[in-house]
């Protein structure tokens, strides 16, 4: 799994249907939020068989998932919910 680097008390109205929408659309897996003591974390996971996969196919859901998450940082930082140094911090 791959996580957004952002944490929330509760998730933005716009962000939850944002990832609602992207859901309907990702053929890899689908987001989901995951609520810890520091907030709620907002969570991309696949639905592939590790089992049935190459290696090479494996590598390209990875890659598929950083791109997603790469636009959901860029979705929050364009809705001010996320600043550019929060979106680098690890």
């Amino acid at each position: 799994m791959t996580a957004s680097l952002a944490t929330f008390g509760d998730v933005p109205q716009a962000v939850a249907e944002y990832l609602l929408a992207r859901n309907t659309q990702l053929a890899i897996g689908a987001w989901g939020a995951s609520t810890l003591d520091q907030g709620t974390v907002l969570v991309l996971a696949h639905k592939a068989a590790l089992r049935s996969l190459s290696a090479e196919g494996f590598g390209e859901i990875c890659e598929a998932m950083v791109r997603e998450a790469q636009c959901l940082d860029a979705q929050l930082q364009s809705a001010g919910v996320l600043s550019r140094f929060e979106a680098r911090r690890g």
